[in-house]
């Protein structure tokens, strides 16, 4: 699942997230081949959360690569990030 698109000469930095799932899953936030997060285990009603800002971001995705979450199940989780995108 694509969250964001990366592009050449670009990072993605994460600032925060809120997940909220629709069942049991597991999480990761990665930009295919490199995780940003663990497995974020999620349950039925259940969430997580980051409430980062610019001085202590979630993390930053390797220049160039999209932000990914990948998701263990074929469940709903929905949520919003706020993050910026700035060139290296």
């Amino acid at each position: 699942n694509t969250l964001v698109s990366g592009s050449a000469g670009n990072q993605i930095i994460v600032l925060n997230y809120l997940l909220v799932s629709a069942g049991t899953v597991n999480a990761t936030f990665s930009d295919g081949t490199t995780a940003f997060s663990g497995a974020i285990p999620l349950v039925a009603n259940g969430g997580a959360s980051f409430p980062g800002d610019v001085d202590s971001p979630a993390f930053k995705v390797t220049e160039g690569e999209d932000l990914i979450l990948e998701l263990s199940d074929a469940i709903q989780v929905s949520g919003h990030l706020a993050y910026l995108v700035v060139p290296v």
